[in-house]
């Protein structure tokens, strides 16, 4: 089982993990995905009522030809232009609100769960390691299991966290592709290639590099805390033979090996979004000069343009979101795996019984 967790993905970590989940959590979780759903449609429908509103801008005779207008015409009692301009703008206004109210108490809900599935995970570890055989327990290093109580339980709730984020940024983005494509196919399908082209080379690159760094932090963390509790049990050693020194400097580089592996990971999983903007205001730019004909900017280029450009700031913080969590999820795999492992230990029957019979003291208590 050891060998299998090791070699594992980072997808069936996470899959690991939420099987280890309540019930009742799983049923929040399918609650959640629901509203994620309609976080979704309500970016998607924001992102499509962007049209309306610019062609408004530069084309208002040609508004009624746009399809949804058209559609409900019967609706307008004016068929005057200028008597427009109020609805359509307060209906993106309000599209635009709702969408980013929704967002707001989406990512509440993604938050308030990964804490109480957190919780849930570090009293089921504080549980069985309390269940585990005396033997067991004193054969154990205590650092691991202070680390696995603290540090690795903080990391594994990142990972849950992060992977709620995954899912959330995933949902919007395929609803904010599918308006894309429905508005224009060809131009959305070449810009979304190329963005996820960069993306994925550069997930493939520091793949390696935050499994690496997630192995040496929880060693390093462990190592730190076994040194801490060394020192202190040997406080009169280290007064006597004036050794303070020698842990501190220990202790030093130990805590720089573990800063600059953070400052490692946390560049590692933001550098891309300045990349992305640059690469996506470079792409804005030529498809504005591809799209420019002999006199100029037709009106609609400029519709073309504006959605894209509204699109491309929805789209890439949610890409950014996408890679920013699966690199937090590499650099936190070992400490999940530990806590996996410690899911994963079996109680005894003996000592998961919840009430234990009274032992009699008599003359003496002995442990075999």
């Amino acid at each position: 089982m050891k060998k299998k967790l090791v070699n594992q993905s980072s997808f069936n970590l996470i899959t690991s993990i939420f099987e280890k989940l309540e019930k009742r959590r799983k049923l929040q979780l399918c609650l959640i995905f629901i509203f994620l759903l309609i976080s979704g449609l309500a970016e998607m429908i924001n992102l499509t009522a962007v049209v309306p509103f610019l062609i408004l801008l530069t084309n208002p005779d040609k508004v009624f030809e746009y399809p949804i207008i058209k559609n409900l015409e019967y609706v307008f009692v004016s068929k005057n232009v200028s008597d427009l301009i109020l609805p359509i703008t307060l209906f993106f206004a309000l599209t635009a609100l709702i969408a980013g109210l929704i967002k707001v108490i989406s990512l509440w809900l993604n938050t308030k769960l990964s804490s109480v599935i957190g919780n849930d995970i570090s009293k089921q570890v504080y549980k069985k390691t309390l269940l585990q055989p005396y033997s067991s327990i004193v054969k154990s290093n205590s650092a691991d299991l202070i680390n696995s109580i603290t540090n690795n339980i903080f990391s594994t709730v990142k990972v849950i966290e992060r992977s709620l984020a995954i899912l959330a940024a995933l949902i919007v983005m395929t609803n904010l592709i599918i308006g894309l494509i429905i508005f224009n196919y060809t131009i959305t399908i070449s810009v979304i290639i190329i963005l996820f082209s960069v993306y994925i080379i550069i997930s493939y690159f520091t793949k390696i590099k935050l499994k690496y760094n997630s192995k040496i932090l929880s060693q390093n963390t462990r190592d730190q805390i076994k040194l801490s509790q060394e020192s202190l049990g040997a406080i009169k050693d280290i007064i006597i033979f004036n050794s303070k020194n020698i842990y501190i400097n220990i202790y030093g580089k130990l805590d720089t090996t573990i800063r600059n592996l953070y400052a490692q990971n946390s560049f590692l999983g933001s550098f891309p979004k300045s990349v992305i903007e640059s690469f996506s205001l470079i792409i804005l730019i030529l498809s504005s000069l591809l799209l420019r004909s002999q006199d100029g900017f037709r009106e609609d280029t400029i519709v073309v343009l504006g959605m894209f450009a509204l699109a491309a700031q929805k789209l890439i913080p949610n890409m950014q979101m996408i890679y920013s969590s699966l690199a937090a999820i590499r650099s936190n795999t070992e400490q999940a795996r530990k806590i996996v492992e410690v899911l994963n230990k079996n109680i005894s029957a003996e000592f998961a019984q919840e009430n234990i019979k009274k032992i009699e003291f008599k003359k003496k208590i002995k442990f075999e």
